[in-house]
Parts: C-alpha cells; sequence; structure tokens
C-alpha cells in the first residue's frame, strides 16, 4: 500500500517536471541525438530482453526500459502463481511481486497507453496555461513537445495497437434459438466464434464498431506519423530532398505558398546529416513490434529479429546520421549489444531444443546456460556506454555553459563600469559645447546611414540543409 503510492507519486512527479520541461525549455535549443539513441536502445530492448534471472542488472534493464519509453515494465505471472489473488499479477522489477484486484491481462496491456496519455494531457495544459498568461502562442515549442511526447510513447502506442490484431477462432456455447425436430426450441449448441487473441471474452475487432474505430485510429497514428513527418520535411524547398525535387522537377508544379517552419525544422534537424531520420527510427520501432504479431515465440522470431537488427546496424554504419562520429560510433556500439542480445535469445531456444530432445550433453547444455547468463551482461553493457557517453556529453555542455555564464558576468561588470565612465565624459562634453553652431545645423546627406532592408536578411536554414538554390531562387537574383 504505502509502496505503491509512493511509486504512483513519484511516476506522477517525474511526468510533471517533464511536461514542464517541455513548456518552458529555451526555443532555440535543438534536439539532441542522444534522446533518439537512448529511446530505441530500450524500446528494442523491451522486445528481446527475457532476463529471466530476476538479478539486479536485469531489473535496473527494465527500471531504464520503463521510464525511457514511458511503459510499464512488467511481466505477467504464471497462472497458477495469480491463483486466489482474485486479480492480474505482474512483477514490476522481477523481484517484487503486486496483484491488482478486478483486473485483467488485458487491462495490463492497455495500461501502456495510460502514461503517454496522461503526460500528453499535462503538457497541453501546461501550453495552455503558459499561452493564456503571455498572450502569445508558440507553435514551435507546442510542436516540438508533441514530437518528443510521440518519440517516448511511439513503441507503447504501437505494441498496443499491435496486440489487438491477431485473432482466433474459440469454441463458444451459444443459446440455440432455433428450435429443435421435435419444436421445443432453446438449448445451447456449440460453435466457432473469431475473438481477439490477448482477451477471448472480447469480439475480433473487425466485428465490433468501436473496435474496429480503435485500430483505424491507432493504425493511423502509429503509421501516419513518420509519413507525414517525411513528407513535411520533404517538401522543404531543397534540391536534396527527394520529395520536394520529385514534385518540382518531375511533375512541374509550383507552391503557390511559402513554406513555413523552418524554426522548427532546424530544431529537429540540428545534429543531423540525414533529414529523414526520425522518420526512419519511428518506422524502425514500428516493423520490430509487428514482428511477435506475424511470428509467434518461436526460433523463426528470433531469427528474423536478428536479421531485421543485422540490417538496421548496417543501414546505421553506411548512412552515418548524425553530426559527429561520436555519436555515430557509440549507436553502432548500442545496436551491436543488442545483436548480441538478440544472439543470446537463439542460444536459449537451442537449450530448449536439446532439452525436448533429451539430448543429455552437459558441455551443450553448460554452454547454453552461459550464454543465457551472458544476455544480462550485454544488455548492461549498452546501457552502461550510453550512460556513460551521455553523462560525457552533458557534463561538457554544463561545463561550457558555466564558463560563459562566468564570462557574461564579468563582462557585465566591466561594461558597467565602462558605461558609467562614459555618461561622465558625455555630460561634461556636453556641458561644454552648449553653445556650438553645430547643434544648429541640419544633418549632412554623407552622415546618414541607410538600415539594411529586410527583405535582404538571409533565412534561417536548418541544419544540414544543402544551400543549393532552385530555379526560383537563381531567377529572382537575376531579376534583381
Amino acid at each position: 500500500g504505502g509502496l505503491n503510492q509512493a511509486l504512483v507519486g513519484l511516476l506522477f512527479v517525474g511526468l510533471a517536471g517533464y511536461a514542464l520541461f517541455l513548456t518552458f525549455r529555451p526555443s532555440s535549443s535543438q534536439q539532441s541525438p542522444w534522446v533518439r539513441m537512448v529511446v530505441y536502445y530500450y524500446s528494442v530492448i523491451s522486445l528481446l530482453y527475457t532476463g529471466e534471472h530476476r538479478s539486479a542488472t536485469s531489473a535496473l534493464v527494465r527500471l531504464a526500459q520503463s521510464i525511457t519509453t514511458l511503459s510499464p515494465a512488467i511481466g505477467l505471472l504464471p497462472t497458477d502463481e495469480c491463483e486466489g489473488r482474485g486479480g492480474a499479477c505482474f512483477n514490476v522489477t522481477n523481484s517484487a511481486e503486486l496483484c491488482l484486484p478486478g483486473f485483467q491481462p488485458v487491462d495490463l496491456r492497455l495500461a501502456r497507453l495510460a502514461i503517454p496519455g496522461f503526460l500528453l494531457l499535462l503538457f497541453i495544459t501546461f501550453h495552455l496555461i503558459r499561452t493564456a498568461v503571455s498572450r502569445r502562442h508558440d507553435s514551435k515549442r507546442l510542436f516540438v513537445g508533441l514530437f518528443m511526447i510521440t518519440l517516448l510513447s511511439y513503441s507503447s502506442i504501437a505494441g498496443a495497437v499491435f496486440d489487438f490484431l491477431p485473432c482466433r477462432d474459440i469454441p463458444v456455447l451459444v443459446e440455440n434459438e432455433e428450435g429443435g425436430e421435435s419444436g421445443s426450441g432453446g438449448g445451447m449448441m456449440l460453435t466457432f466464434e473469431s475473438r481477439v487473441f490477448v482477451h477471448a471474452a472480447w469480439m475480433c475487432g473487425t466485428q465490433v464498431g468501436w473496435a474496429a474505430l480503435f485500430l483505424v485510429i491507432g493504425m493511423i497514428i502509429v503509421f501516419g506519423v513518420p509519413l507525414a513527418l517525411y513528407i513535411w520535411q520533404g517538401l522543404f524547398p531543397s534540391l536534396d530532398r527527394l520529395p520536394y525535387r520529385f514534385i518540382r522537377h518531375r511533375l512541374h508544379l509550383r507552391f503557390s505558398y511559402k513554406w513555413g517552419g523552418v524554426t522548427v525544422l532546424s530544431s529537429l534537424e540540428g545534429h543531423l546529416r540525414v533529414w529523414y531520420w526520425d522518420s526512419v527510427l519511428f518506422i524502425r520501432r514500428a516493423v520490430l513490434e509487428l514482428v511477435p504479431i506475424i511470428i509467434g515465440p518461436s526460433l523463426g522470431q528470433q531469427i528474423l529479429f536478428l536479421i531485421l537488427n543485422l540490417f538496421f546496424f548496417g543501414h546505421h554504419s553506411f548512412s552515418r546520421p548524425y553530426d559527429t562520429m561520436f555519436a555515430n560510433v557509440i549507436e553502432s556500439v548500442a545496436l551491436g549489444a543488442l545483436i548480441a542480445v538478440n544472439a543470446c535469445n537463439l542460444l536459449g531456444l537451442l537449450y530448449v531444443f536439446v532439452s525436448r530432445e533429451g539430448e543429455s550433453d552437459p558441455f551443450v547444455l553448460s554452454l547454453v546456460q552461459e550464454a543465457q547468463n551472458m544476455q544480462d551482461g550485454f544488455a548492461f553493457f549498452g546501457a552502461i556506454v550510453l550512460l556513460i557517453a551521455l553523462a560525457g556529453v552533458y557534463l561538457r555542455l554544463l561545463i561550457i555553459s558555466a564558463s560563459n555564464l562566468s564570462k557574461r558576468a564579468k563582462t557585465g561588470s566591466d561594461g558597467r563600469r565602462n558605461k558609467r565612465l562614459d555618461s561622465r565624459r558625455s555630460s561634461a562634453h556636453s556641458m561644454s559645447s552648449l553653445s556650438s553652431p553645430a547643434l544648429t545645423e541640419p544633418l549632412m546627406t554623407s552622415e546618414l546611414r541607410e538600415w539594411p532592408d529586410e527583405g535582404g536578411e538571409e533565412e534561417a536554414t536548418p541544419a544540414g540543409v544543402s544551400a543549393k538554390r532552385d530555379d526560383e531562387g537563381r531567377t529572382s537574383k537575376k531579376k534583381k
């Protein structure tokens, strides 16, 4: 009781603090590549990592995965362990068991949407309050905040939606409305009905209106978000973007409106060399969440996971999406750790196969068991690498910020001292030149300074965008 209330209170404080951070963060800050790395790593770990040893290492990995992906890192207990407790039971840290009276396992799957929904509600509330107080609508801050919430909770949303896709035909007893040969009517009959696999009491989503609507909206969010983001970024007028180049030079269509959102685009792509990399990460996570839906727990599922992770590793190494070599190398190490965790699952399935076949080779069994124990080490190694890299990067930023603040404070004190001296000198000079006839003469034309034309200012462009101009830009220059 008291521990659960403390955990809920800590969760509320953490979500409220992050919502406030998204609401009042500096509008000029750019999205860090490290957030993308950490969220992607723990999103994939949640699919690959078994952590059945109930060790302290697996507990830390589960806890970090729960925090970074806004999802309860829970594992359902077997039915016999929940018998007589009157609810759905799960473990939070692979050591502490908790039973929720009146809950079903499907309720725990739907709980994956509760934390992202609550964070979204807090952020929108704080943003509306800030807008009402400042009387200024900051669309950039709103868009970036929604993007960050989607980035953190995308795997939870995709997993919750995909969980309700599989349906199975199961035998059920229904009332026989048609009368028998004797005309007595009534009775029960056995028939097959299509039910949702995660909760047999619910009809399949294609047969119930509200369930079908839930699936349609969920699929639009899961696949529509990366597609809309790609199209919006790709329509930025730059020749290195395929959507704009295709529409402008292949379809020969001209835009009658001015493209907006340069500041938002600069914030999202500030540390990216590949402008569409966020869409790539979203699609990766959606594909990995689909694998357990397409193939059940088996050797084939783990082989498919391994093939996908190897492909993603090669794609990352070829693309080098981030603007620093250090960030690209660290994510390569994290992807390698995911491949190692995946390989340990393959060896674990080999252990099951050997046990079923009745083989008693002690060397093979010890080798497979040791590989299973190594999975904790690989998962923890990837987490430690990311943690050390994060600590180093943000510690360096903190030192630079402190140094800049001290320089500003010193410059400000010197500036105030010089300003007082200048004011004294100017007042003495004005007293001595009150009778000067130059004060009554008009300013000469040569002394007037021409202000730069506002239209001639260089337009801000997002980082990583090529400085190429399209045909319209060159034509406008010639006209000038």
